[in-house]
């Protein structure tokens, strides 16, 4: 799982490397020039198929578990807003809250 300063650019031209299904491409404050970046987030990451499809998810724990959630398509979020989506379901974390908490049924997590 490589890890890499994700920008809008990057997302557009991801590929899956051949011979595997799918990739996952970690938000890192370090480019591939080596430069540092800011604005990186923990926990994003761009998931790119073979057959093309590229989402965003978080990978988060909570309770001692590991949950991966996928927050949408490259064709509706951006670079930006992927952060952000990431940043305000960190601080429910952060609250204790579980982000992916079923309003309707608190028994169901999805």
């Amino acid at each position: 799982m490589p890890k890499i300063h994700l920008t809008d650019t990057f997302v557009s031209t991801a590929v899956c490397p051949t011979g595997k299904g799918q990739e996952i491409y970690w938000d890192y404050p370090v480019d591939a020039a080596g430069q540092i970046r800011n604005g990186s987030v923990s926990g994003l990451g761009l998931r790119v198929t073979a057959l093309g499809a590229k989402s965003f998810v978080h990978a988060y724990r909570f309770n001692r578990k590991r949950y991966r959630k996928a927050l949408g398509s490259i064709i509706v979020m951006s670079v930006a807003s992927a952060r952000m989506a990431v940043t305000n379901r960190e601080r429910l974390i952060e609250a204790g809250e579980n982000p992916d908490m079923d309003e309707t049924n608190p028994r169901r997590i999805h």
